[in-house]
């Protein structure tokens, strides 16, 4: 063999090693993040450049920096429960006007449609106001009865000039009818105020302010469903509400380990 035929080897073998760590080191957004993103910035997924450097992995969610043109976004995909957020954390110019809550609704609602494909009466806006921080705050979530929802939800914040400052949806992943929920409401409800009462403490009254069954929840273990049970403390209901969550499946009360989306 050729003296020098080791060296080329061995130079080849280096040039692939560095064209393989570049390839593993440009990551992919997962579908459903890469579809909403582009979805809400009406653009190609060629436009989108994903940095390596910046992209993270935990246990529960990807994580990924996203740039397109001037703005930069903060990308959090949990296949595992159906979840993708999209934070613009750069670009454009600071809010110089507020265009109004009335305004910023007819942005929003245009936004909700264009990145929720076969919008249908179920779909309720249940929240909209103005953020003590500035911007606006809007959700929208799915259901199938009353006080009944799917775990379809999707939240919008505007700037306060109507610019999209985060994006957040959640897509259904378990399907459960109403006739297999063990725990029912009843039971829900007695169980709540038990362990609502002895959150607020001796000699204090609580009282139920909401109920909600969720059908498929990112807070139990299997996606599965949920009751959401709201209570006001004391009579006077200056003190914070207390949220209790209970697996409409076994019974448990369920702790959540990070901020939900209201009806998620």
């Amino acid at each position: 063999m050729h003296r020098a035929c080791p060296y080329i080897i061995l130079v080849a073998l280096l040039a692939l090693g560095w064209l393989l760590l570049e390839a593993g080191a440009q990551p992919e957004l997962p579908p459903m993040a890469r579809e909403l993103l582009c979805r809400a910035l009406h653009c190609q997924a060629d436009e989108l450049v994903v940095k390596p450097a910046e992209a993270a992995r935990t246990a529960k969610a990807d994580r990924f920096r996203v740039e397109r043109g001037d703005d930069t976004f903060f990308v959090t995909s949990a296949a595992t429960t159906g979840g993708v957020s999209i934070l613009r954390t750069s670009g454009g110019l600071a809010a110089t006007e507020d265009i109004g809550l009335s305004a910023a609704r007819e942005v929003a609602t245009a936004l909700f449609h264009q990145v929720v494909a076969n919008v249908d009466d179920r779909m309720r806006l249940i929240s909209q106001k103005q953020l003590p921080v500035g911007g606006y705050l809007f959700v929208w979530r799915q259901e199938c009865a009353p006080d009944v929802a799917t775990g379809d939800v999707t939240t919008i914040i505007l700037d306060g000039d109507g610019a999209l400052k985060s994006l957040s949806r959640r897509h259904v992943m378990r399907t459960v009818d109403l006739q297999d929920i063990k725990i029912d409401r009843p039971t829900a409800l007695e169980t709540g105020a038990r362990i609502a009462t002895k959150r607020a403490g001796e000699g204090v009254r609580v009282v139920l302010r909401q109920s909600l069954l969720v059908l498929s929840s990112p807070l139990t273990v299997d996606q599965g469903p949920l009751w959401q049970l709201t209570y006001q403390v004391g009579s006077e209901g200056r003190l914070p509400d207390i949220l209790v969550l209970i697996d409409a499946m076994s019974g448990a009360e369920v702790n959540p380990v990070w901020s939900a989306q209201p009806g998620a």
